[in-house]
């Protein structure tokens, strides 16, 4: 007999770094790809508790006919003093079988 996989939220890479100069212009964004590695789809949404990281787009929907998409990460450096900042990306898929899953995010200034 077959088992079938459930739908499967896969992120990568696994952490994010950014560098960049207070003061200076805002690191170049950085590529999120968001897949679905089993069967089936799911809609999925990926946030942040700063406003200091950008996620474009911030959700979609993964299915049989698109199984991966990319979302860019910018970071805004304006309202930031010099320092390591660490935040994370929290990324959902309701109906996946991993439905969140974290996914570290470092600013050095």
């Amino acid at each position: 007999f077959t088992v079938l996989q459930g739908p499967t939220l896969d992120v990568g890479p696994d952490e994010l770094s950014f560098s960049g100069t207070e003061g200076a212009e805002n690191p170049e964004p950085h590529e999120l790809s968001i897949g679905n590695s089993g069967e089936g789809g799911f809609v999925w949404s990926a946030t942040t508790d700063v406003d200091w990281i950008t996620i474009s787009p911030s959700s979609g929907v993964l299915d049989i006919t698109t199984s991966v998409q990319t979302a860019s990460v910018s970071i805004n450096t304006e309202t930031l003093e010099a320092g390591e900042h660490v935040r994370t990306i929290t990324s959902a898929a309701a109906g996946a079988l991993n439905d969140a899953r974290p996914l570290p995010v470092t600013l050095t200034l």
